[in-house]
């Protein structure tokens, strides 16, 4: 018996069919390297060395503040070179003179906080209070003492250009400080304090700069070692020294600190001076043009 041969059967492909989905697959990956590798080709163009604009800018022409800061960096300089002036004038006199007798009626107390003074930048809300207050306060924190009742406030001009003024606060002794008017901050304040004690100096130094730092809006770096000098003899007398440049070296902050042994006048006539077991201690800091 014979076995009929089946017939093969021919399958028949549709090439265009099977073209699509390979051709939509290619279209894809071609869109992809594109939009991959067109900006990394500019790119590329733009950051050659031959494409990159030529010239030098010089540092000092870099400004790390804003034309507000700059303003005020300018006020408070020129507030710096009338207190040399004040400083200078008459001999190394004058200053002396206006401090024995300040020319001023004007007068702000520590009840209010010496608000009447005026001063600080009303448009900062974070400034609750005057420089004035908050720098006294911080000494009186740190070495003893008491806030003087009431000061007295005067507006002294620049012996050398009467279009320039500062203030001078006095407090009937020889503590002062001249303020530069446009912020209220001292650009040189001197303070006496008696007291029994040693504090800490750097913890000192560190917040008066943040309290700078704070009213002018301007950092300093104020841990450069080479800055700071303290000798102390091992009794009462000692000697310390610190500063600091704003970010952009355009003001100095300087801090003079020394004790002594303090002697209590006589009491009567023929009476001598009598020793204590106190320190007499003398804080100076200012503002200078670097």
């Amino acid at each position: 018996m014979s076995k009929k041969k089946r017939p093969k059967l021919k399958v028949k492909l549709n090439m265009d069919m099977l073209k699509r989905p390979f051709l939509l697959i290619a279209v894809t990956l071609a869109i992809v390297i594109i939009g991959l590798g067109i900006p990394k080709v500019l790119l590329s163009l733009q950051t050659r060395q031959a494409a990159l604009p030529k010239g030098e800018v010089a540092m000092d022409e870099i400004q790390p503040y804003g034309a507000d800061i700059i303003e005020m960096e300018a006020a408070v300089i020129g507030s710096i070179r009338a207190q040399g002036n004040i400083y200078e004038h008459n001999d190394y006199t004058y200053l002396d003179t206006l401090v024995a007798d300040p020319p001023g009626t004007k007068t702000a107390t520590a009840a209010n906080l010496y608000s009447e003074l005026d001063l600080k930048d009303r448009s900062r809300k974070d400034l609750v209070n005057e420089f004035y207050y908050e720098a006294y306060s911080l000494v009186q924190s740190t070495f003893g003492g008491a806030l003087p009742g009431t000061v007295t406030i005067s507006t002294i001009a620049d012996p050398m250009d009467n279009s320039r003024n500062v203030i001078l606060i006095t407090d009937g002794t020889s503590n002062y400080a001249i303020l530069d008017p446009s912020t209220g901050v001292p650009v040189d304040m001197m303070i006496e304090v008696v007291n029994q004690s040693v504090p800490d100096l750097d913890a000192f130094w560190n917040d008066l700069a943040d309290l700078y730092a704070d009213y002018l809006g301007i950092s300093f770096f104020v841990n450069d070692e080479d800055n700071r000098y303290y000798d102390w003899n091992g009794d009462y007398d000692s000697w310390y020294t610190n500063s600091a440049l704003t970010s952009d070296e355009q003001l100095e902050l300087y801090v003079y600190i020394s004790s002594g042994w303090y002697w209590t006048p006589p009491e009567y006539e023929g009476d001598d001076w009598h020793s204590t077991d106190s320190y007499v201690w003398s804080i100076e800091f200012s503002l200078y043009e670097n």
